[in-house]
């Protein structure tokens, strides 16, 4: 967005020419008569990055390519691959957590209904099937990010 800014201000004519922009591959560098390039590219700083491509030739000629990329964080401990944005690798942890918790609440629930069950109604199982949907739904979450 900065980069925009940047443009819409004047500040720069190129999305290149941004001080922002850390090139990864310019046309330049490929070899004469190769058709194909392949890179990794590692960034060590923790933010948000985008994968842009620029055409900044002043006749703005036409350019067609397949392009394939991947953008993935990993771990440090485990070097797996980590998919999620910046700032949300944690949530995974954290609803685990919460699904143990609200578990936990539903035991104590089921054990406060046996308890009273002579003062017991059907809006405390109503209460108790909240709580064990809301577990299951942390947990499906999870799952399907994980995955």
């Amino acid at each position: 967005m900065h980069v925009l800014q940047q443009l819409e201000d004047g500040e720069v004519t190129c999305a290149l020419l941004s001080d922002l922009v850390k090139p990864i591959f310019t046309f330049s560098n490929l070899k004469k008569n190769g058709d194909s390039f392949s890179t990794v590219f590692i960034e060590t700083d923790a933010d948000q990055f985008a994968l842009v491509f620029a055409n900044c030739v002043g006749n703005q000629p036409k350019v067609s390519m397949d392009v394939r990329s991947a953008m993935y964080n990993l771990d440090r401990k485990s070097q797996r691959r980590d998919y999620l944005c910046a700032g949300k690798t944690i949530l995974p942890r954290v609803y685990f957590l919460l699904s143990l918790g609200y578990f936990f609440l539903a035991g104590l629930w089921i054990s406060v209904l046996y308890k009273k069950l002579l003062t017991v109604f059907r809006i405390h199982f109503f209460m108790l099937a909240v709580l064990i949907l809301k577990a299951l739904n942390l947990l499906c979450v999870l799952f399907s990010k994980s995955s």
